[in-house]
């Protein structure tokens, strides 16, 4: 991460931290500078870089693990920008931004209605299919049905990503690096299919961007500075369309990054 002071007087100021589940970094840079730092990224990006850099270090059980919590994290990331593009109805996005920052919150109705299923991704998982029905009139890639090549049973029949996930997560079943790859493509190629649809939408992109402002404002009244956006294999933000597009490029991509960040 960055110290905004040092970035302020075109220093290096680039301090290493362990990933946490908050998104707010208390950090002491090489030059003594304490600042407390928002990370900007949404969880799924962060969990799915995460695996992708356990599969370069041969970590393959976390690596299924970490993309399978990405897979869930962006379905609960979609949702909340659907849902709340259908709760700002007809108002304007300038209407609907002035509403939320005077809240203080994103959307009581719906942090509601997320309590009730937070716990529970099969509803989860239902929400995100009807609320893409809703959005797009199609109902989105089945992705967990999906039939493996690398992953059979005793019979030699190709066995589902989401058998495949259960029994790596639920059974300790130690996979190989073919089959967390092919698991990690899959998943990958979902997510940036299904991103890339939503940051089309020029109402979608102005939630998100309403979301970030909103968690910055919340962020600069509690004394922190202003979020810092890190690079990922799968960015939430418009104008992210490039970057790899299969998961041997994410594997160079990752791996082109952290000796950037070590050299």
């Amino acid at each position: 991460m960055i110290c905004s002071e040092c970035h302020a007087v075109y220093k290096d100021g680039l301090t290493l931290v362990d990933l946490r589940d908050t998104d707010l970094y208390d950090l002491t840079c090489p030059e003594g500078h304490q600042t407390t730092v928002r990370l900007a990224n949404e969880k799924f990006e962060l969990l799915f870089d995460s695996g992708g850099l356990a599969v370069l270090d041969g970590y393959l059980f976390e690596a299924v693990s970490s993309f399978a919590a990405a897979l869930e994290r962006f379905r609960e990331f979609y949702i909340r920008v659907i849902a709340l593009k259908h709760l700002g109805g007809k108002e304007s996005a300038v209407e609907q931004l002035d509403r939320i920052l005077s809240a203080g919150k994103a959307s009581e109705p719906l942090e509601e209605t997320w309590k009730k299923v937070e716990q529970q991704s099969q509803r989860q998982y239902g929400a995100f299919l009807f609320l893409h029905l809703l959005e797009t009139g199609n109902p989105p890639l089945f992705v967990d049905a999906i039939r493996m090549e690398s992953y059979r049973g005793k019979n030699k029949q190709k066995k589902e990503l989401q058998s495949f996930r259960n029994s790596v997560i639920h059974n300790g079943y130690i996979p190989t690096k073919p089959q967390v790859k092919e698991y990690g493509n899959h998943v990958f190629q979902f997510i940036k299919q299904i991103l890339s649809e939503l940051l089309a939408n020029e109402h979608n992109t102005n939630i998100i961007e309403q979301l970030d402002l909103l968690a910055t404002r919340n962020a600069q009244q509690q004394g922190q500075t202003p979020g810092q956006r890190n690079p990922t294999v799968l960015s939430s933000r418009p104008g992210s369309y490039g970057g790899p597009q299969n998961f041997d490029e994410v594997l160079v991509s990752l791996q082109e990054a952290r000796k950037r960040v070590y050299s």
